[in-house]
């Protein structure tokens, strides 16, 4: 996997670790760098592939699952609508998922999207108040409440 990550540009890169092969773990972590490098290379469309399997796979460990949910979201918000994407993130958003929060952003991005503004920024607003957001991602949510017009100080 280190000698595939040395390839001169992101599409070797990929290549390199569409490659390796493997199983389990190894490859699911295979995939999404592969994911990764066909991204930073311009390839969406194939970074979705490439994740593709691992969104619905009921055997894989759901912290990998929802990873790949969240990243086919966030790598697709150019060639997914934004309701499909709402969709698909719902079901990551739930209290006590590893990726509750990171969901919960991206949903509200999609919301703004698809003109639901008030949404997104009662979403917003709930991430900066969460006590399990990041100061990184509360920075984030306050950003996107004051781009979006409204006070962030308001409830």
């Amino acid at each position: 996997m280190t000698a595939a990550l040395q390839g001169a540009d992101a599409a070797v890169r990929a290549q390199a670790l569409a490659d390796i092969g493997g199983e389990g773990d190894v490859r699911v972590i295979t995939a999404m760098l592969r994911a990764g490098e066909l991204h930073a290379a311009g390839d969406s469309k194939g970074a979705i592939a490439a994740l593709a399997p691992f969104t619905t796979d009921a055997m894989l460990d759901p912290v990998y699952r929802d990873l790949a949910v969240l990243k086919t979201a966030m790598i697709g918000a150019g060639d997914i609508p934004a309701e499909e994407r709402v969709s698909q993130l719902a079901g990551i958003a739930a209290p006590g998922a590893p990726y509750r929060l990171l969901a919960e952003e991206q949903i509200a991005a999609a919301q703004v999207e698809m003109g639901q503004v008030e949404a997104a920024i009662d979403g917003y607003r709930a991430i900066s108040q969460d006590g399990e957001a990041s100061n990184a991602l509360r920075r984030r949510a306050l950003q996107m409440i004051v781009a979006l017009g409204a006070d962030p100080a308001a409830e």
